[in-house]
């Protein structure tokens, strides 16, 4: 895995250790997220996978911009699971992107499992275009998107 991912999980597994919120991390091959991984066609590669397979959330967005809350893969009622079937029975979307945020907001994020990029979607402007394959993805991999998402501080170790 990409080092700077490491470092997040590392960082953010410290952060929840020391305000007693171990809860919160996962320890490796959790085989209700592993499954819902296989299920969702998301690469073992994928930086979102080893994320997924560390640590328990939704997240909230600590890099510089403001970006939808990243859902959990299993944990909860909203996930990428379940939003991932409402968008494809709702909007017959190729079960190639993932709503990896919820998709009912005005920005929408979503995570092609082919080419392992991140798209940020204004739903209300360009989401026909996004269905119809003529949006450029915001991140050229899910590492990328993470390092955005997290933050400089979390790569470096100081999570707030």
């Amino acid at each position: 895995m990409d080092s700077r991912i490491e470092r997040i999980v590392e960082s953010w597994t410290r952060y929840c250790n020391e305000r007693g919120l171990s809860d919160s991390c996962r320890h490796g091959k959790d085989p209700q997220v592993t499954k819902a991984l296989e299920q969702l066609g998301i690469s073992p590669d994928s930086a979102l996978t080893y994320l997924f397979q560390h640590l328990l959330g939704p997240f909230s967005s600590t890099g510089e911009r403001r970006l939808p809350e990243l859902l959990d893969i299993t944990n909860g009622v909203r996930t990428i699971v379940s939003f991932s079937a409402e968008f494809w029975d709702n909007y017959s979307a190729p079960k190639n992107l993932l709503a990896i945020s919820e998709i009912d907001t005005m920005t929408g994020l979503f995570y092609d499992i082919e080419r392992d990029c991140v798209f940020q979607v204004e739903m209300d402007l360009e989401f026909p275009q996004f269905l119809n394959g003529e949006l450029k993805p915001q991140w050229s991999s899910s590492v990328e998107f993470l390092v955005d998402f997290f933050g400089e501080e979390a790569i470096g170790g100081a999570v707030e």
